[in-house]
């Protein structure tokens, strides 16, 4: 007990105090090690359904695809397009909004009725 510097009951709750701290960094540095697992698998599957997206023929995709099949790619990837006055502003889920001219999108500026559902 440090030469009888300090009493037993202090050295014992000292002790135990220091048990309780190691423990919580032990957990600290599990946890910590599985979010890393995680983000590790989550980057592999992210990496495999990228290359997937890149095989894809997505214009066969599109052509072969029913009204309603179409629609369901569009749910999955747009968040939303917004018509400006000059361009549209897209919004791909999980990207930066695009910026795309009138032009771009066969549009000469004429005003035109929006059909169908959203």
């Amino acid at each position: 007990h440090y030469e009888d510097k300090i009493s037993a009951e202090l050295f014992g709750e000292e002790e135990r105090e220091l048990t309780l701290l190691i423990d919580q960094t032990r957990n600290e540095s599990d946890a910590s090690r599985a979010e890393d697992t995680a983000a590790l698998h989550m980057v592999g599957e992210f990496e495999r359904v990228s290359q997937l997206l890149q095989a894809m023929d997505m214009s066969a995709l599109w052509a072969h695809a029913t009204e309603t099949e179409q629609r369901q790619l569009l749910d999955e990837l747009v968040d939303c397009v917004i018509v400006q006055p000059d361009h549209l502003q897209v919004k791909l889920h999980g990207t930066p909004t695009l910026n795309i001219a009138l032009a771009e999108v066969g549009h000469k500026g004429e005003n035109a009725g929006v059909e169908g559902g959203t």
